[in-house]
């Protein structure tokens, strides 16, 4: 099975109080994908057992578990060489809500989703003729003190700052998260293309993507707000080596640079992340820089 994931614009707070998730749950297993807690983004399912399995779902509460599979599952998966097992997925994925399910002109199967919360796999009670299991919601801690509070107003105030420069966001947004209460949805952003990139000659043109893609040559970085905001970054977009970098060296040790924790998915040495000279693995995941 092959997913494949497109980050979309979510305004935050549009959501009401997270619906029952139930103790037995589908469960997905997918690559490169990852879903956060309260982020909506949008799913492409190849594999006729998984598009089955959703078809299931849609007629029942419309909540799936997703859970990423384990690198070293990733070729067998891909090859049919064996099913789908609790061994070669993470215990540890996400309750999502399907939204909106849509059939793709290819026959692919396209999902609009909505991540929940996170969730621990207890059991796999089931794995033909599609896998499901006992789950556990992990709640995010939610109690309000004055350092959280301060946190969530320096949150917001950044976020408002951010929707101010960035050409593509509403600024309804940034009046949107002065009302969220739970401390833990603004927490999470997806960011696009034209977040973190804008043209050198100062255009002021809506963002085009497909000529960020064919031009890369003609924009520069404009991610310098969002690293002045968050201390965790979760790099997982194609680099062209003609485009602008993510950030610089020197951009990061400048005082208002916040981002203690980078994992870079692309891994590309020396490339958009200054801080990615070598490749981790699985035994040794993390490094200093």
């Amino acid at each position: 099975m092959n997913e494949q994931s497109i980050n979309i614009v979510h305004h935050p707070g549009d959501f009401g109080n997270i619906p029952e998730i139930p103790k037995e749950l589908p469960i997905l297993p997918v690559r490169n994908v990852i879903i956060f807690p309260f982020v909506v983004a949008p799913l492409v399912i190849t594999d006729e057992e998984k598009m089955a399995q959703i078809n299931e779902a849609l007629s029942d509460r419309k909540i799936v578990g997703l859970f990423a599979i384990k690198p070293e599952e990733e070729e067998k998966e891909e090859q049919k060489q064996e099913g789908d097992s609790e061994e070669s997925i993470f215990n540890i994925g996400t309750a999502v809500l399907i939204l909106k399910m849509f059939r793709l002109p290819d026959g692919n199967m396209g999902l609009m989703v909505q991540g929940l919360s996170r969730l621990k796999l207890l059991d796999i009670t089931k794995t033909q003729p599609q896998m499901k299991g006992l789950v556990e919601p992990i709640p995010e801690q939610t109690v309000k003190s004055v350092k959280i509070e301060a946190l969530m107003r320096e949150v917001i105030e950044q976020f408002q700052q951010i929707v101010s420069l960035s050409p593509v966001l509403p600024e309804e947004l940034g009046a949107v998260v002065v009302n969220i209460e739970n401390p833990g949805k603004p927490v999470y952003t997806q960011l696009l293309p034209g977040d973190y990139a804008k043209r050198k000659d100062g255009s002021t043109f809506t963002f085009e993507l497909m000529h960020f893609f064919n031009h890369p040559e003609m924009y520069e970085n404009a991610f310098q707000p969002f690293a002045k905001s968050t201390d965790l970054l979760i790099a997982s977009a194609f680099w062209n080596p003609k485009a602008p970098v993510l950030f610089t060296q020197a951009q990061a040790k400048q005082n208002d640079f916040k981002i203690s924790v980078v994992s870079d998915i692309t891994c590309d040495i020396d490339g958009s992340i200054p801080s990615t000279k070598k490749a981790s693995t699985i035994d040794d995941p993390f490094y200093d820089y």
